[in-house]
């Protein structure tokens, strides 16, 4: 949307909706161009059964939590969006499109801003302080003081959206690993991963992202054995926890708690997140031959859904749009639309993610581990026995030692 009108951070209330009465500079201004999720609610007929929402009113239960947020309203307010959901286009993006931005914010929200670090969060919302409660130099001062603690982030994959997460990664202030089993040739450079025109000290600039194999060095360790520590895994080629062919993810469920703890027992590892499409779930199920009918049904059925509003409206996570969008936004690390694996979508109602030959490809050919001859080289494995995670663990402890002495 395009600000009608200047829009305020701060001074707002419930009758001047952020327009009047304000403090301080402008947080949008008149004619900017902005993005933001807005406040759904139920479409459906009040004497109809709700097709938005499970099979109790959750919608409107979710909503009414989440309208304890701060909202915006924009377009006289005829439209409501989450204050924290939105991001601010600069101006010097104007090639960017609407379809561009909004591939962006799609791609960005699960595989970018559900993965980062806690650390880097906080960091986020200071780097893009909105309010001018707090001084520049204060703000870069308590950035500063927080950004070793921004964690470390491992992006399993090498194709256009492993390469587009790692570069957003990197452009939050996340060291990153890019792990891919396809040939160097076919990937980018460490420095075409940094952001372009962004001031870095080259000690840092060295560290903040390293492309490596499933297998490392000549020990031939997995690469999660040779990383050692990390905060979060972003699998792009498959589904180590299973989640995706699950119902619903229940404490305890066979597979589930124990990848995650032999995750956190091994490398610290708190979160894991799968960016496996639907679309690709069925060609992994049915194989080739077999899955264009039913990944073309899919993907026209959920193109329709915004249409005929059969959709279930969940509100976007916390602070979304004023900390992670804004500074890809910022940044110049865009998703284009026309990179998106089912085409453009520009002209199409709905964002529909699809699947990629090369991607299926890469996660066919990844080395399988020698002690089991099923699960993909250099990922810990569920059935491992706690004293063998214990002594994995001390090998690792060795091998930090010895990159210490050398």
């Amino acid at each position: 949307a395009v600000a009608e009108e200047d829009i305020y951070w701060d001074g707002r209330d419930d009758e001047d909706n952020g327009t009047k009465n304000n403090i301080g500079k402008p947080w949008i201004s008149k004619g900017q161009r902005i993005i933001g999720v807005e406040v759904g609610e139920c479409s459906c007929p009040s004497d109809a059964t709700c097709t938005a929402s499970s099979p109790s009113a959750t919608a409107i239960a979710e909503n009414s939590a989440a309208m304890e947020r701060a909202i915006i309203g924009i377009d006289n307010n005829s439209t409501t969006l989450y204050r924290d959901s939105i991001a601010i286009l600069p101006p010097s993006s104007k090639i960017v499109s609407d379809a561009d931005a909004i591939s962006t914010a799609s791609v960005a929200l699960l595989g970018v801003h559900c993965a980062l670090p806690s650390g880097a969060i906080d960091r986020l919302q200071l780097a893009n302080n909105k309010s001018g409660a707090e001084s520049e130099e204060k703000v870069k001062e308590s950035v500063a003081k927080i950004e070793d603690k921004s964690g470390r982030s491992v992006i399993v994959g090498g194709g256009n959206y492993a390469i587009y997460l790692c570069k957003a990664m990197v452009a939050c202030g996340i060291q990153t690993y890019l792990v891919s089993d396809r040939p160097k040739w076919n990937l980018p450079s460490a420095n075409e991963l940094l952001p372009k025109g962004e001031k870095m000290k080259k000690a840092k600039k060295d560290k903040m992202v390293e492309i490596l194999s499933p297998s490392v060095g000549q020990l031939s360790l997995g690469f999660a054995m040779a990383i050692g520590n990390f905060d979060t895994l972003v699998d792009t080629l498959g589904d180590e926890m299973g989640v995706g062919r699950l119902q619903s993810v229940v404490q305890g469920a066979s597979g589930v708690s124990g990848f995650l703890a032999q995750m956190q027992e091994l490398h610290g590892c708190s979160k894991y997140v799968s960016t496996l499409t639907r679309s690709q779930q069925y060609v992994l199920n049915k194989g080739l031959l077999f899955a264009r009918d039913p990944v073309i049904r899919y993907q026209q059925e959920v193109e329709k859904l915004p249409i005929m509003r059969e959709c279930h409206y969940l509100p976007p996570p916390i602070n979304f749009g004023s900390t992670t969008l804004q500074t890809l936004l910022d940044k110049g690390v865009i998703y284009p639309s026309n990179q998106n694996e089912n085409g453009a979508h520009a002209s199409k109602p709905a964002f529909v993610r699809g699947w990629s030959l090369s991607d299926l490809t890469e996660l066919k050919t990844w080395p399988r581990d020698t002690n089991t001859g099923t699960g993909r080289f250099g990922f810990p494995e569920v059935k491992l026995s706690l004293s063998s995670a214990h002594m994995l663990k001390m090998v690792k402890e060795e091998i930090d030692k010895e990159k210490t002495k050398s």
